[in-house]
């Protein structure tokens, strides 16, 4: 009787330090989840599927580093035929550029950087120019052409989300960008809120915002945010200083900005591009560009 009192006595002992336990895992639980934003966990915990991941792998396959002299930012690639020659344009923000521009409005080439990766190894690296099409400030955003043909296939672009339906707060979002540097990182978050005008921040010049919760850093600008489905909703371009509080140009913005520069045909595949495409005032500088001796040219 005594010995049985003895191992009730002990197992009966245990049961704090279960408890105790269990709290602990609880509190850290808690602390991980409140550093974490809720669609970041939701992620982590339930979009290891297949299907996400290979979503997520196009995704980092058609976004690119932009680099201009002494700073890089963010951009995404997209293929139109023109000719039977498949032309690679890039879309990214127009301060990512601003490095290149020239005292007397022309611009130097800007270069495209993109990484090849198996099992996760970078295996090999490339560096090819590309030029400044289609810049405006105001709206901070340019347009890029590689100067390559058939520089990557058709089918390798970015797909816009077009519909006049906005995705409403709560809508998860994924961003792929060139983080501090580093080539094609995925930051997941969510829509905070849309139509946001930032009127006490002098860059925003004025124009309508899309917040979101994306983690977003230098070398973030310019890429590209895109709904689960891989369709892109806007660009990154202002970040507030905190991890999780940033502005985007929402794509509605940037279907109006190539709309008026007569190049809508950029981002809406339905429509035909122009067989004699209408060269834009940057692209008829290009050949003075290249006559100039580079020793003259201001590097800003």
């Amino acid at each position: 009787m005594k010995s049985g009192t003895k191992s009730r006595s002990r197992q009966s002992s245990n049961y704090p330090l279960y408890g105790y336990l269990i709290f602990s895992c609880l509190i850290l639980f808690s602390i991980f989840t409140a550093a974490i934003p809720t669609s970041t966990l939701v992620i982590y915990l339930s979009k290891g599927n297949t299907s996400y991941l290979n979503k997520v792998k196009f995704l980092q396959s058609i976004t690119v580093k932009v680099i201009a002299d002494y700073s890089s930012g963010t951009g995404v690639l997209i293929t139109r035929k023109i000719s039977d020659v498949t032309k690679t344009f890039v879309l990214t923000a127009a301060h990512v550029v601003d490095g290149l521009k020239n005292t007397d409005g022309t611009f130097r080439e800007a270069l495209i950087y993109r990484e090849y990766r198996v099992n996760g190894f970078k295996v090999s690296n490339e560096e090819i120019p590309a030029i400044i099409i289609a810049y405006d400030r105001d709206n901070d955003i340019a347009i890029l052409e590689v100067n390559e043909d058939n520089y990557t296939t058709e089918e390798r672009t970015c797909e816009f989300y077009l519909q006049d339906k906005i995705p409403p707060p709560g809508t998860t979002l994924i961003h792929v960008g060139c983080t501090f540097g580093h080539y094609n990182s995925v930051m997941p978050g969510i829509m905070s809120q849309t139509y946001v005008f930032l009127p006490n921040i002098p860059e925003s010049n004025g124009k309508v915002f899309d917040q979101t919760s994306i983690p977003a850093f230098p070398g973030s600008s310019g890429g590209g945010v895109f709904l689960e489905n891989g369709q892109y909703v806007g660009m990154v371009t202002l970040w507030a200083g905190y991890p999780c509080l940033n502005w985007m140009v929402p794509v509605r913005r940037i279907q109006e900005w190539t709309r008026s520069i007569e190049m809508e045909w950029i981002i809406d595949p339905s429509i035909p591009v122009p067989t004699e495409r209408k060269r834009t005032e940057l692209e008829k500088m290009v050949p003075e560009i290249q006559e100039k001796d580079l020793n003259e040219m201001c590097i800003l």
